[in-house]
């Protein structure tokens, strides 16, 4: 028997970047497709200083549904609308429907490695978005990190804001992991400048800690 390791071809993921560069990039609410497929979701640098940090079309979630395109897009809709420290226009959306669910299996976990985005469960410290349907958490759940720093949803418990500070810091240490999804690679900033601007109403807070850290 053969213990040689079956792979996708390097052509598969050449092949899902050039679709997913052609897919229209539009917002969710114009998402009209009934199929079944996979989604990739991108942010408004201005939408949250996190994401300030993201270059362009670099995605913030790679998801796939069995269901309607159109449907998932209108449950991220009300999970970014309910979100206190976000817009949900000032999000986009490319999808690659297909009638295979192999393909979409495939291309997910593909997209997925390729960009580590912040939102995936598989690769990113902000995973929790994908709990569909705004509430949807059970009693006694555990807040999850997207909610931790994008509270608003109901079912959610409220978070320790210590946990939003690290949380954040631990997605800007995985943005610096992959120079290609920043806007300025050489960018060297204190990672608590970019905190302190996510969490403004936590600033006199992280300062204080900021200058006990130095010893100041």
């Amino acid at each position: 028997m053969s213990d040689r390791l079956l792979r996708l071809p390097s052509s598969f993921r050449e092949g899902l970047l050039s679709a997913l560069a052609d897919a229209p990039l539009q917002p969710l609410e114009d998402v009209t497709v009934t199929a079944r497929g996979v989604y990739v979701l991108y942010p408004h640098a201005e939408t949250f200083p996190l994401y300030a940090l993201m270059a362009d079309n670099w995605p913030v979630y790679v998801g796939k549904t069995e269901g309607s395109l159109r449907g998932r897009a209108r449950d991220h809709r009300r999970s970014l609308a309910a979100a206190h420290n976000l817009d949900q226009d000032a999000f986009r959306v490319r999808v690659l429907p297909t009638d295979q669910r192999a393909f979409a299996v495939a291309a997910e976990a593909e997209l997925q490695e390729h960009f580590r985005p912040l939102w995936n469960k598989e690769t990113g410290p902000l995973q929790g978005v994908g709990n569909h349907g705004v509430g949807s958490t059970r009693t006694g759940q555990a807040t999850t990190p997207w909610d931790t720093v994008h509270p608003g949803r109901p079912a959610q418990a409220q978070a320790a804001q210590t946990a939003a500070e690290s949380l954040l810091l631990l997605a800007i240490d995985r943005l610096r992991a992959t120079p290609a999804s920043l806007t300025d690679p050489d960018d060297d900033r204190d990672p608590l400048e970019v905190v302190r601007a996510c969490l403004p109403h936590r600033a006199d807070v992280l300062e204080v800690r900021h200058q006990m850290t130095l010893g100041l």
